[in-house]
C-alpha cells in the first residue's frame, strides 16, 4: 500500500516531544517514530507541542501552541483539572489548522492539549485520528489501578472519587460523559494491542473505529543487534520515571536476597522524577537502610543512545510495573536486543511476555515473586534471548506498520 490518496499533510499534536522538553517518554519516542515513518514515505508531517524547554533543540517542524498555562499555570492546571479543555489551545489549533489545512489529524497524548485540537479540528471538517498510549480516556488517574491497588475493570464513574486528588474530584460526575463525547468525535482510534482495543469495546466504543497499531522499535540509526559479548554478568537495567507507579521499591526489596546468591549484582537505574522527588528519597533512604548503597547506581534521565548502550551491557532488564501500562516501549526495545526480561504480570505486558521463552512474569506486588524471576534470567545458559528477540521484531515490522497506519488513516478520511 502507497501513502492513501489526499494524504499529503498530517498534523501531530503531543504534549511534548523528545529532547525538545525535559519531560519526555515512551509515548512521545513513538510519535517521534510515527513521524519518522511517515515523512520516510514523503508525507509532510508538522508536530504541535507544548511551550519547549530547551528551544535551541527545537526542530523546524515543530511548533509551541498557546495554551492557558502560558498565562497562568494555576488556572490553566486548575481548569483542565476539571474539564479538559484549553480555549487558548483551541483558538490557536483554530488558526493554525485553517492555515495549515492538514489532510489529516493525528492527536497523541493530549493531558495539557486537552480536547482543543479535537474540537478545533471537526470545525474545520478535518479528520481526526488520536493514538492511545495509556488510560487517559478511561481512567482518570490514566492507570486502571483501584484504590486497592487492583486492576480495575469499571472504568471511569462516580465510584473514582475515593481514588483521585481533591481537585479532581468534581470532574468525576461527568467525566465518562465528557470523554465519551470526545471518543465519538473521532474519526479513528489506534490502540497498541487487542487486548486494550478489548477495554475500548468493552466502554461502548463503535468496534468500526478501533484499530490496533503496534508501535515501530529503533529506527535504523539505533538498532542494535543482539550480542552475548557485550554483556556485564549481573547487570540488571530499571529505566522509567521515579514513581510509585513504576515499580522501583519492589526492585529494592528484591534485590537483597537476589545478593545472597549472586554477590556481584548491580542494578542501573535510568529515570527521574517528574514531580517531588520524595519518592527517589524514599527510595534511597530504604538502600541505605538495607546496606546497598554500592548496589544502586542512579544515572538520571538518558537519552536513546545512551540507554541503547546500556541495555547492550545490562544482564536483566527488570520492569515492576504497577499500573495496567499498555505498551511498555522500553522493554519491547530490550526484547528486540535479547535481553532476558522480568516484568510485572500486569496490563498488556503479558501480550509481549509468555513464559521463559520470551521472559519472565512475577506478582507486580510481590517482590519475593521478583526475587525468583530475577535468579532464572540471571542463571539462564545464555544471557541472550533470541526467541524474545525475532518475536518482537516480526511484530514490530516497520513495513506492516506504516500500511497499517495508512489504512487507519483512510478509513478516517
Amino acid at each position: 500500500m502507497g501513502v492513501p490518496r489526499g494524504v499529503k499533510r498530517v498534523a501531530f499534536v503531543t504534549d511534548f516531544y523528545p529532547e525538545v522538553h525535559a519531560k519526555w517518554s515512551g509515548a512521545e519516542i513513538a510519535c517521534q517514530r510515527l513521524r519518522t515513518l511517515l515523512v520516510d514515505e514523503g508525507v509532510s508531517v508538522s508536530v504541535f507541542t507544548s511551550k519547549a524547554d530547551f528551544h535551541e533543540k527545537r526542530p523546524h517542524f515543530v511548533e509551541e501552541v498557546s495554551l492557558m498555562e502560558d498565562s497562568s499555570s494555576l488556572l490553566g492546571s486548575s481548569f483542565k483539572a476539571l474539564f479538559p479543555f484549553d480555549i487558548s489551545g483551541y483558538k490557536f489549533f483554530l488558526r493554525r489548522f485553517q492555515e495549515l489545512s492538514p489532510d489529516i489529524v493525528h492527536l497523541h497524548n493530549l493531558k495539557f492539549m486537552s480536547f482543543a485540537p479535537l474540537v478545533a479540528a471537526r470545525k474545520l471538517g478535518i479528520p481526526v485520528v488520536f493514538s492511545a498510549y495509556d488510560n487517559w480516556a478511561l481512567c482518570p488517574k490514566y492507570c486502571l489501578i483501584d484504590s486497592c491497588g487492583g486492576v480495575c475493570e469499571k472504568f471511569h464513574g462516580l465510584w473514582c472519587v475515593g481514588c483521585v486528588p481533591l481537585k479532581k474530584k468534581p470532574f468525576v460526575a461527568f467525566r465518562r460523559q465528557a470523554f465519551g463525547s470526545f471518543i465519538k468525535k473521532l474519526d479513528a482510534m489506534a490502540v497498541l494491542t487487542g487486548s486494550e482495543r478489548n477495554r475500548y469495546l468493552k466502554a461502548g466504543v463503535d468496534p468500526d473505529r478501533v484499530h490496533v497499531l503496534p508501535l515501530p522499535l529503533f529506527m535504523d540509526d539505533e538498532e542494535a543487534a543482539p550480542s552475548e559479548t557485550a554483556v556485564a554478568a549481573g547487570t540488571i537495567l530499571f529505566a522509567g520515571r521515579l514513581e510509585g507507579e513504576k515499580g522501583l521499591q519492589i526492585l529494592v526489596e528484591a534485590m537483597p536476597t537476589v545478593l545472597g546468591r549472586f554477590k556481584n549484582a548491580k542494578v542501573l537505574v535510568v529515570g527521574e522524577h517528574s514531580g517531588s522527588d520524595r519518592y527517589k528519597r524514599e527510595v534511597t533512604s530504604r538502600i541505605e537502610e538495607l546496606g546497598m548503597g554500592s548496589v544502586f547506581s542512579f544515572l538520571g534521565k538518558m537519552g536513546n543512545s545512551e540507554i541503547k548502550e546500556l541495555l547492550l551491557k545490562s544482564h536483566v532488564v527488570a520492569a515492576p510495573e504497577q499500573w495496567a501500562i499498555a505498551w511498555p516501549i522500553f522493554l519491547t526495545e530490550a526484547m528486540s536486543m535479547g535481553k532476558r526480561i522480568v516484568a510485572s504480570r500486569i496490563g498488556d505486558i503479558p501480550a509481549f511476555i509468555n513464559g521463559a521463552s520470551t521472559g519472565y512474569l512475577a506478582a507486580h506486588d510481590r517482590p519475593f515473586d521478583f526475587v525468583e524471576k530475577i535468579l532464572a534470567a540471571l542463571e539462564a545458559k545464555s544471557p541472550v534471548n533470541t526467541k524474545a528477540a525475532a518475536m518482537i521484531r516480526k511484530l514490530c515490522d516497520r513495513r506492516a506498520i506504516i500500511e497499517k497506519l495508512f489504512s487507519i488513516y483512510e478509513s478516517a478520511c
